[in-house]
């Protein structure tokens, strides 16, 4: 889909200190309509702070908010704007039908919208089957799904979402990233993550945020990129002989690729399909002295080593 270019929010030099420490330095950017935007950074960069600011949570100490032509005053929470956050807590004794109906009602939707309104939510985020089962049963993919399903309500321009996926199984992964390329159509979703992978599958734009400074990456290409140096190529030499191990790290220096050789591991970052297509050749050509190593695998760096 293209992004249409009207932006759903436009910050303007957000600026936000603790007890003399500013997390967050000027920081100007905007997310556009039917975009999925990626929020990165390690641990105690700033993320939440800044989300928690858009929403009208936490007070600025300067800068402006604008959310789809309308600038928000410093000290009020925003309409348009659904939030989940890492970890939704629901009243677990109500079905989700009985849980989003009242949240429904707290939103000021007619009693006559309601039924229809929750069920074309649960219908979205594929809890239609489940919606007279107690919430105390769901799994956690559930409860994240139902916690989608709580923000979209009242059509919201733009969901914030803080870690939706960092405890969810392969799985409950896969279902969430489905529901957010669907409802991407009709809003706009700026979403918190340490899994570098879902910035790839999932992200039109990326928001680094490192030591309170923000960079915004805006091209597909450089997004692609920017995600590509997110991945190590992990070869496991691990029981075989020093003299295959010797002679791979001789083939690949010779080659001039960079790498981190950890007992008999070898890490490859800054990943290219150049590279990728060198280190096929070598397993692909081997001769006696080379072996197959015991495991490949592309791996994810942890958040705080990519940073």
């Amino acid at each position: 889909m293209k992004l249409h270019e009207e932006p759903v929010l436009i910050a303007n030099g957000i600026t936000k200190s603790f007890k003399g420490k500013c997390v967050i330095k000027n920081a100007s950017f905007s997310i556009k309509k039917n975009s999925i935007v990626g929020l990165v950074g390690k641990n105690g960069a700033g993320k939440t702070t800044l989300m928690r600011i858009l929403i009208g949570f936490l007070k600025a100490d300067s800068g402006s908010v604008c959310i789809d032509g309308v600038v928000r005053k410093n000290n009020t929470k925003t309409s348009g704007i659904g939030y989940l956050t890492d970890v939704p807590v629901f009243y677990e004794y109500m079905t989700c039908f009985e849980y989003l109906s009242m949240c429904a009602g707290l939103l000021g939707i007619e009693n006559s919208r309601i039924g229809s309104e929750v069920d074309r939510f649960l219908k979205l985020v594929n809890l239609e089957n489940s919606k007279d089962k107690k919430i105390k049963g769901y799994s956690r993919g559930m409860k994240q799904r139902l916690g989608i399903a709580q923000c979209l309500i009242g059509d919201p321009k733009l969901i914030i979402c803080d870690e939706p996926m960092s405890a969810l199984d392969p799985i409950g992964r896969e279902e969430v990233a489905d529901i957010f390329n669907n409802i991407k159509q009709d809003t706009s979703i700026l979403l918190s993550t340490h899994i570098m992978s879902d910035v790839e599958k999932l992200c039109d734009e990326v928001i680094i945020l490192k030591d309170g400074n923000l960079t915004k990456i805006e091209s597909l290409d450089e997004v692609e990129k920017f995600s590509n140096k997110s991945k190590i190529l992990e070869i496991d030499f691990t029981g075989c002989k020093k003299d295959i191990i010797d002679n791979f790290e001789l083939i690949i220096k010779n080659k001039k690729i960079t790498y981190e050789r950890i007992y008999k591991k070898f890490r490859i970052n800054n990943l290219s399909d150049q590279i990728i297509a060198d280190i096929c050749g070598i397993f692909c050509n081997a001769n006696a002295m080379l072996m197959f190593p015991r495991s490949i695998n592309i791996i994810d760096k942890e958040i705080d080593e990519f940073f």
